[in-house]
């Protein structure tokens, strides 16, 4: 499957997008059906009537999905856990909710309460069961879709007010014409505002902008035990964020966010340098990042393993699931700067200071200038992509890890084997790693993207393969004291549902 998607292409692959970009536009040109339902959803029991009753007079018919087909996305997620976990006998839920307002959502947690259903909070759908155990309990979704409104943008105070169910794609929108922005870039800019928060998901753009935690000024949530306003800490006082920040939902339905936003820069240039080894190319990183410069981000990315996705001098694509990934250390590694300013001087003294911290010439850097422009297309596509990838026995999936800078180098050693070890024990080829390292102040963000061909197996046999890939992440994580997003999320678990949900009425 791999190798028929890696056709000959004229643009060069540089970061993962671009990976996404060929992969999606290989996928065009192919006839795949449509994807069926899985034969779990024809099992689904149908919602019982004095259920539907009661719930159709809080909610308006066309907001309470019951039928199977509606149902069946629900069971997992977009994400390839999600999509394993449909595949499976897990339960959908009884129905997905669409409330409009904050009222609404009181009534259906009273409502729950009342029948002892439980409620699952849903964004997008990007990682609504991480942090959750598996049950067979009966439970409903409420989806944040109709609760989007940008409420208030103040330019003075340089913040805005949105509700929970808006996304980052859709405020950059509406900034971008104000000359402002949230300085935030996530992976997915289709993510909602209040799955970003209850995940804690953190911002590729820190170096310049801050974490996730930086930006928030109030959140607002709606929880079994009321309404609860949380606000950015004053000094020496204690962050009571963390019942709502990164708790996964646990504590309730976030509904709106003041968000903290800054001036569209007036300049801005993408620098990018290539170094012989990724040893060099790490030790440029932390300079860059413990100077004064303050670049709007930095990252690493091997160039080796892109190149995969490229025209070779055949004008040939290397089929990458023939290929192990180079040795950790030995290909050519890739910096990419992004530099802001308020003139073209400015910019060119910023990138001259750049230059002349990693001792490197004016000819070795790449330049490219202006204003980033707003991703339509593959941000929104990537899910697809990914869905129509599983079901042609196709592994992408996407791992991450949080790392002190002291401990990185040996730390992407060590993950690297370990993955590739598990890519070669679960492929029907040799898969690849696409790695790429995102600086913060205190620590790296490593991405890492599996490609691979699976063997042919039922699914109890890829839930055991995925388990093992988590387990074999999570282990090479323990080892060099890092964190995965999803054990930030869990900390706050506990504290979350003692306090603002004691009856248990969240699926947790």
């Amino acid at each position: 499957m791999l190798a028929s998607l890696l056709t000959p292409a004229t643009t060069r692959v540089a970061t993962f997008e671009d990976v996404w970009q060929n992969l999606a536009s290989r996928l065009t040109l192919l006839e795949i059906p449509p994807a069926p339902i899985e034969m779990h959803a024809a099992h689904q029991p149908p919602l019982e009537e004095p259920l539907r009753y009661s719930l159709e007079r809080l909610f308006d018919k066309e907001r309470i999905k019951s039928s199977p087909v509606e149902l069946q996305p629900y069971r997992g997620g977009e994400s390839y856990p999600g999509f394993i976990r449909r595949q499976q006998t897990h339960p959908a839920p009884l129905a997905v909710i669409e409330p409009a307002n904050e009222r609404e959502i009181v009534a259906l947690i009273r409502w729950a309460g009342q029948r002892d259903i439980h409620l699952l909070p849903w964004g997008t759908g990007t990682a609504p069961y991480q942090g959750k155990k598996q049950t067979q309990e009966p439970f409903m979704v409420v989806k944040s879709k109709r609760i989007n409104r940008i409420l208030n943008l103040d330019k003075e105070q340089l913040s805005v007010r949105v509700q929970a169910g808006a996304t980052w794609a859709e405020i950059e929108r509406e900034l971008t014409p104000q000359g402002l922005s949230t300085g935030v870039d996530f992976p997915w800019a289709t993510r909602t505002i209040g799955g970003t928060v209850a995940t804690n998901a953190i911002n590729t753009k820190s170096l310049g902008y801050g974490t996730l935690a930086c930006n928030l000024l109030h959140i607002k949530a709606i929880t079994p035990a009321g309404p609860v306003t949380v606000a950015y800490p004053q000094s020496g006082k204690q962050d009571q964020r963390s019942l709502v920040l990164g708790a996964n939902g646990r504590g309730g339905f976030i509904t709106e966010v003041t968000l903290r936003i800054y001036p569209q820069p007036a300049e801005r240039v993408q620098l990018r340098a290539h170094f012989a080894h990724r040893e060099l190319a790490l030790s440029a990183l932390q300079k860059i990042v413990q100077s004064e410069l303050r670049p709007i981000s930095a990252q690493l990315v091997d160039t080796a393993a892109l190149e995969l996705f490229e025209v070779n001098s055949n004008h040939k694509y290397l089929p990458f699931t023939h290929h192990l990934r180079p040795a950790p250390g030995t290909s050519t590694s890739q910096l990419r700067i992004l530099l802001t300013g308020r003139t073209g001087k400015s910019l060119d003294k910023r990138a001259r200071e750049l230059r002349e911290l990693l001792g490197i010439t004016a000819s070795q850097v790449k330049e490219k200038r202006g204003l980033p422009q707003l991703s339509q297309g593959i941000c929104t596509a990537q899910p697809q992509l990914c869905q129509q990838l599983w079901r042609h026995n196709v592994l992408a999936y996407t791992l991450f890890a949080t790392v002190a800078w002291r401990n990185l180098a040996g730390f992407l050693v060590d993950w690297e084997d370990a993955l590739t070890s598990v890519l070669q024990s679960q492929s029907a080829r040799s898969g690849t790693l696409l790695t790429m390292v995102h600086a913060a102040k205190d620590c790296a963000l490593v991405e890492t993207l599996l490609l691979a061909n699976q063997l042919e197996s039922d699914e109890a046999t890829k839930a055991r393969g995925l388990a093992h890939i988590q387990s074999t992440a999570q282990a090479t994580r323990q080892r060099w004291r890092a964190v995965s997003t999803s054990a930030l999320a869990t900390r706050a678990l506990a504290a979350a549902g003692q306090v603002l949900d004691p009856a248990g009425i969240i699926l947790f």
